[in-house]
């Protein structure tokens, strides 16, 4: 078995094994995306030790340092690139931007 499958294999059992807690379900979702179009870091995600719920841990301790007033907070690139850095994927990570804004093509002949 290779290492992509085997990553998203422990991926999903994590998943799995956390029903109630949304935030391994979302990290785990973005992790399985993202080693499937770079299955060459696969090896960093089945590494013995290196979960999701870590991962999850590793980004409040980092939001912990920027906390001001009693509060952190982190943009999702932010918090991606945190849980790369934990699995020891020194890249930049790429997020989806999804346009939700639907264009209607209409003249003022038409309306009138």
């Amino acid at each position: 078995m290779d290492n992509k499958i085997k990553a998203i294999e422990k991926l999903n059992q994590e998943i799995n094994s956390n029903k109630d807690n949304t935030y391994v379900k979302y990290v785990g979702d973005y992790l399985i995306g993202y080693i499937d179009n770079n299955p060459r870091h696969a090896e960093n995600i089945i590494k013995e030790g290196k979960t999701i719920v870590g991962s999850l841990e590793h980004m409040r301790n980092k939001a912990k340092k920027k906390q001001k007033n009693n509060m952190a907070m982190l943009t999702p690139e932010e918090g991606f690139k945190i849980v790369l850095e934990y699995f020891e994927i020194n890249e930049t990570p790429a997020l989806k931007v999804v346009n939700t804004q639907k264009k209607v093509d209409i003249s003022l002949d038409e309306l009138l």
